[in-house]
């Protein structure tokens, strides 16, 4: 090959990383401050304005995000920390798979990651899920290098970023445990520095295993009983994120008859997917099975693992987000899988997979069935609305509402652990209207039995509809009649 000729190739694959890198960081900062916080979202800034008071998640994420507090309390500048560790993701799939398979699988891999709507949505909260994923990715990235080359720098480097991401997110554990799996499996040359690294791991963790020893026992997540649909639907998010078919709040009930109405339009690529993913670790199994082993470790070990924990300690729900560090692998697997095809079917399965990530991210960002509760509306409505003297009873989103309410009405949250009718009655006591604000009742009402009290007892004046939020005005006592 002339000189010429490589010159030409590699400006042609800086073009193309650019162009990719321009698209992560486009699709992540779009609309990033539009939506108002969301109830985890509260949770997050709750922490972070008090870092004495412990989560069951670990303080790194919240830590981070005290650091931004005295900057803006805007959404853009609180989620910024989340977007920036998304694109050090989009970084460190690229290398990985630079020095995994360097060519058209890496570029592949970057571009599907670049565009993941999943990746994209949990770039654009005030959550850790992101910054988890960075550092576990990072992880992987020294474990990489360890089995290559060991150094000392890769392995201090292994152990800050492993510990960085358990105290980021618990289940980030899964990716040292998968690559430990690994390691003895093809790698045990490597056990005597594996044993040391991980020594002082653990002990870098001690003091948090410590905090949630004596932390009183809380339900992590919404309560869900086990179901495998969490597995499958947690491969469908991967791909196509949250935007796309049925919402999260239509699956809340696990009635799969909601699906239904979507096949025509989901169908197609979960059957691309799935071809694409089988092909690819064939693929890979029969190229390179020291590779293979750690990609399908990795894609649906700590998937599963997750998915039973719920059966061994209930309070310990399932979320597909909780194990976000998995999806890399699955991209990676499937890059492997169109890089397979010959050439026009390679553009095809490029083009419905791009389709699909770009339809959801359209309604990730424009669709109101997907978007976050709008309680910032609600607020600044009721703060033009209501009368000083008026009581507010919130259900769920109590914290969201509190951080866009400069009212000065008294308020009456569910999230209190108080039973539901000594809120009412708290709500209603010596007070002539009050306003109910419905969000999210799964949560902290299932039953509904805060409007049904209202509905039974009191008169309704008024009711006006949010985006996820339902603002009600009641009589409760000397009204007039309108």
């Amino acid at each position: 090959m002339t000189t010429n000729s490589t010159s030409s190739n590699q400006r042609a694959l800086l073009a193309v990383v650019v162009a990719i890198a321009v698209v992560a960081i486009g699709v992540r900062l779009f609309q990033l401050g539009t939506p108002n916080f969301w109830y985890d979202e509260a949770a997050s800034l709750s922490y972070a304005r008090d870092l004495s008071r412990f989560d069951v998640h670990p303080p790194t994420y919240y830590v981070t995000l005290t650091a931004l507090l005295p900057f803006s309390t805007s959404e853009f500048v609180l989620r910024l920390s989340s977007t920036l560790a998304g694109l050090v993701a989009v970084a460190a799939v690229y290398f990985i798979g630079k020095d995994l398979f360097p060519g058209t699988t890496q570029l592949i891999a970057a571009l599907l990651v670049a565009l993941s709507p999943m990746l994209v949505w949990h770039a654009q909260e005030a959550r850790m899920y992101s910054q988890a994923l960075a550092f576990s990715l990072l992880t992987v990235f020294f474990y990489l290098r360890i089995r290559r080359q060991g150094q000392t720098g890769n392995w201090i480097g292994y152990i800050v970023c492993a510990l960085l991401a358990i105290y980021t997110h618990l289940y980030s554990a899964f990716i040292p445990f998968i690559l430990t799996l690994h390691m003895l499996l093809f790698h045990r040359s490597l056990l005597r520095g594996w044993i040391i690294a991980h020594v002082i791991i653990a002990l870098g963790y001690l003091p948090w295993v410590i905090v949630l020893i004596n932390y009183p026992p809380k339900q992590i997540g919404t309560g869900r009983p086990f179901s495998v649909f969490n597995i499958f639907y947690t491969y469908y998010a991967f791909t196509t994120g949250y935007s796309l078919g049925p919402s999260v709040n239509e699956l809340r009930g696990l009635d799969l008859a909601v699906i239904r109405p979507y096949l025509l339009l989901i169908a197609p690529i979960g059957i691309v997917v799935g071809l694409l993913t089988v092909l690819g670790m064939v693929k890979q199994w029969r190229k390179d099975r020291n590779l293979a082993v750690l990609l399908i470790l990795w894609a649906f070990a700590p998937v599963i693992i997750a998915a039973v924990i719920p059966l061994l300690r209930p309070s310990m729900t399932f979320n597909a987000r909780y194990v976000i560090a998995a999806l890399p692998a699955l991209i990676f697997i499937i890059a492997i899988g169109v890089s397979a095809l010959p050439r026009l079917p390679r553009l095809a399965a490029l083009v419905v997979l791009v389709f699909y990530s770009g339809l959801s991210l359209y309604n990730h960002y424009f669709d109101q069935r997907y978007a976050k509760e709008d309680v910032r509306a609600a607020a600044d409505y009721i703060e033009t609305a209501a009368k000083p003297e008026d009581t507010l009873l919130i259900i769920t989103v109590g914290q969201v509402f509190d951080w866009y309410f400069d009212g000065s009405n008294r308020q009456v949250s569910t999230l209190s652990s108080q039973p539901l009718d000594m809120l009412i009655d708290e709500a209603t006591q010596d007070s002539s209207i009050v306003w109910v604000v419905e969000s999210r009742p799964w949560q902290t009402d299932p039953r509904g039995v805060v409007l049904q009290d209202f509905e039974t007892n009191y008169r309704l004046l008024d009711e006006k509809s949010f985006t996820g939020v339902t603002v009600y005005r009641y009589c409760i006592q000397d009204c007039p009649v309108s």
